[in-house]
C-alpha cells in the first residue's frame, strides 16, 4: 500500500504544472499507483503462500521422520 501510494505521489510530482492538474495529468498517476498496489499484492501474496507452504511441507516430513525412526528399530551393526 505504501510503495503505491509512494509511486503515486512520484508520478504526480512529475507531471506537476504551474497552471495546474487536469484530468489527462491524473489519468497517469492512478494508472501508476493502482499497477504499483496490483503488483506488490501479487508479491505478498506469493509470499504468503510459499511461507505457508513450506510450513506445512515442513511439518509433514517431521511427522514422517519421527514415525520412520520410531517404528524401525536401531542397526548397530556395520
Amino acid at each position: 500500500m505504501i510503495a503505491a501510494l509512494v509511486a503515486a505521489a512520484i508520478a504526480w510530482a512529475s507531471v506537476a504544472s504551474p497552471e495546474g492538474r487536469s484530468a489527462a495529468q491524473a489519468i497517469p498517476i492512478l494508472v501508476t499507483g493502482a499497477l504499483t498496489l496490483a503488483i506488490a499484492w501479487h508479491f505478498s501474496a506469493g509470499v504468503a503462500l510459499y511461507s505457508i507452504a513450506n510450513s506445512v511441507i515442513a511439518g509433514i516430513e517431521r511427522q514422517v521422520a519421527i514415525r520412520t525412526t520410531r517404528d524401525e528399530p536401531p542397526n548397530f551393526r556395520e
